[in-house]
């Protein structure tokens, strides 16, 4: 059985359902994906995180589990990356072209989710020192624009076929 959960709850859905659980961390293309199991086989697992692998690794740590790399699995196929979001922001930059920042996101995300992401991103790596998420919007006049999963798909399968 799997339980799947946002990151933000992760801790607190593991520490309530698992004894002695090993959560492991694993990267893919669409950022990073935290599991946990324990020895009755339950599973949890988090949405794709997006935020860095040792922001994430320092975070469960700092919540007392053992971190190790990896994924936990009900068997062993491949997890499903086909079935993503991409997500794109046109912004107005200090320099004389404009900014764009892309993401994929394990499930198709809101324009406010993105506009989140995309200022804690600038703020993790201190593009925005000092400035609010308001004061953003304000400045970069943000444009967002989102993929769904089955226009994701569309443009593989046609990239796949002119080819």
């Amino acid at each position: 059985m799997v339980l799947r959960v946002e990151f933000e709850q992760f801790a607190e859905s593991v520490r309530c359902v698992l004894d002695n659980p090993i959560v492991a961390i694993s990267s893919d293309r669409l950022g990073i994906r935290i599991t946990a199991t324990d020895k009755g086989g339950f599973h949890i697992v988090s949405s794709t995180s997006n935020k860095a692998e040792k922001i994430v690794s320092a975070v469960l740590k700092k919540a007392g589990f053992e971190v190790i790399h990896g994924e936990w699995m009900e068997s062993d196929a491949e997890p499903d990356s086909g079935n993503f979001s991409v997500a794109a922001v046109a912004y107005k930059s200090h320099e004389s072209m404009p900014g764009l920042w892309m993401e994929a996101f394990s499930e198709e995300p809101s324009k406010a989710t993105v506009l989140r992401a995309i200022f804690d991103e600038f703020c993790e790596t201190g593009e925005l020192q000092g400035t609010t998420l308001e004061e953003f919007l304000e400045n970069t006049h943000p444009n967002v624009v989102i993929l769904s999963p089955d226009q994701t798909r569309r443009f593989l399968d046609s990239s796949s076929k002119s080819k």
